[in-house]
């Protein structure tokens, strides 16, 4: 094994970096080179004749406000030569997720020399950044996303798309934690009503694998069900339904019995 090989399996092996994300970069050329600047500062180079140059020595936006706020956390879009997440972690920025938009360039980066970045996640598509979204980002006050130098430049619909869902992100868990505290005593006051119940019955996990293969029919409370009752009938032979407190009481009428029944807040 070579050394570079030999470095990019030990920087993968020591970063938190998803199954997704590692067989992109695993599997992807690598884009561009690692040049330095004529004070000696290493940076990406993707284009010699234009000069266009990832993670060069800019002074980064908002730095002084995100040192202010210590509950701040920050998605920088763009791993570059990780010198944008260095200087946020040594201004005492809490960096949340690594968001590179070219496995071509993580590839570069795993293979340049040993990483320093830690436990820190690093993504490359926006469902992975979803799906990590609580776990790293919690219901943190601010949240800000911050190009590494060069990045905004070169990948501005990227970057766009990004922006666009760390915004929903950020309300949706606005929104689910006001619906907590809104609604955290009522939610305790069900379970405590039903615990007796809860005792008689199976624990829907000691059905975890049996429906493997088995076709899932998912019934809500849209305004087609009333016409697509009787497909509905059918479908509860042929697969698994699933149905909600709204979409129960019209399959109740129609004399439908859903194999799943999910009571909400009940």
């Amino acid at each position: 094994m070579n050394l570079t090989k030999a470095i990019f399996n030990d920087n993968l092996e020591h970063s938190c970096v998803s199954e997704v994300t590692l067989e992109k970069i695993s599997n992807t050329a690598l884009r561009g080179r690692v040049g330095r600047t004529i004070d000696g500062w290493p940076v990406i180079v993707l284009d010699e004749e234009a000069q266009i140059c990832l993670d060069t020595p800019f002074p980064l936006p908002r730095l002084d406000e995100l040192k202010a706020d210590r509950e701040a956390k920050v998605v920088v879009f763009g791993l570059g030569l990780g010198h944008t997440v260095r200087t946020l972690l040594a201004a005492g920025v809490e960096v949340a997720a690594i968001y590179e938009p070219d496995p071509g360039i993580a590839r570069l980066y795993f293979e340049y020399g040993p990483s320093d970045l830690g436990e820190i996640p690093v993504v490359t598509s926006l469902q992975e950044l979803e799906s990590l979204w609580l776990s790293v980002m919690g219901v943190a006050g601010m949240i800000q996303v911050v190009p590494t130098p060069g990045y905004r430049e070169v990948f501005t619909e990227e970057l766009e798309a990004v922006l666009t869902r760390v915004r929903l992100l950020v309300d949706r868990v606005a929104v689910d934690d006001a619906t907590v505290r809104g609604r955290g005593r009522h939610w305790i006051r069900d379970i405590l009503d039903n615990v007796e119940f809860m005792h008689q019955v199976p624990s829907l996990n000691q059905l975890e694998g049996t429906c493997r293969g088995v076709p899932a029919f998912i019934v809500g409370a849209g305004p087609s069900l009333e016409k697509n009752l009787a497909l509905i009938g059918k479908a509860v032979g042929r697969g698994v339904v699933f149905a909600v407190n709204s979409s129960g009481r019209a399959l109740e009428r129609a004399g439908i019995v859903p194999q799943f029944f999910g009571c909400l807040e009940c």
